[in-house]
């Protein structure tokens, strides 16, 4: 049996792979299957423990209200949109209080001089963005792209996405600054000023 350690030090035994069926049948069953996953990706973007337990709690709540039971196939699809939108949320919060010291670090950072807020966007530029990044992320390499959802959709960190690669930090964050000067390029070639 394998153990799951939570924050407190203690662990509580997680289902063998072969106890668990192919799909899960109640909410809770997925959220127990897809708990180490879930983390992961809250932590990612919050890089706080505590920040963590309570958003991992947070969700749960928040699949009953919105996922209801039993729940459909794509579980675990949506249980990954309800932690990111968490988690984001948290990490935006956190920024505004500045609670931590501003030690966070933001996934988005990076992407700073290309998000910059000019306040709101109209619906003819949201269509039109989200347009150039159907086209930007087509015209990436396989490779490429995994590495640019990795980063900034799943938050996930420098360092770990070298180590899941089997390559160097320094070679990850070439990457990502040649991908985000093409959509910076291509936003750019629309008519966005940046």
């Amino acid at each position: 049996m394998i153990l799951f350690a939570s924050a407190d030090g203690g662990g509580r035994p997680l289902p063998e792979k072969e106890d668990l069926p192919d799909e899960p049948g109640s909410l809770d069953e997925a959220l127990e299957r897809y708990r180490s996953y879930l983390r992961r990706i809250i932590y990612g973007f919050t890089l706080n423990e505590q920040d963590t337990e309570e958003l991992m709690n947070d969700l749960h709540y928040k699949a009953i209200m919105t996922i209801g039971d039993p729940p459909p196939k794509n579980v675990k699809y949506e249980l990954r949109v309800l932690a990111r939108q968490l988690s984001i949320n948290r990490v935006a919060e956190n920024r505004a209080q500045k609670r931590g010291g501003g030690k966070e670090e933001l996934v988005f950072s990076d992407l700073e001089d290309i998000l910059d807020d000019k306040g709101e966007v109209s619906l003819d530029d949201r269509i039109v963005i989200r347009d150039v990044l159907n086209r930007f992320m087509k015209s990436l390499s396989k490779n490429n792209r995994i590495i640019f959802l990795e980063r900034y959709w799943f938050g996930e960190s420098v360092n770990g996405i070298a180590e899941k690669h089997g390559t160097t930090q320094a070679k990850i964050t070439s990457q990502l600054f040649r991908s985000r000067r093409k959509l910076k390029a291509m936003l750019v070639k629309e008519g966005f000023e940046l």
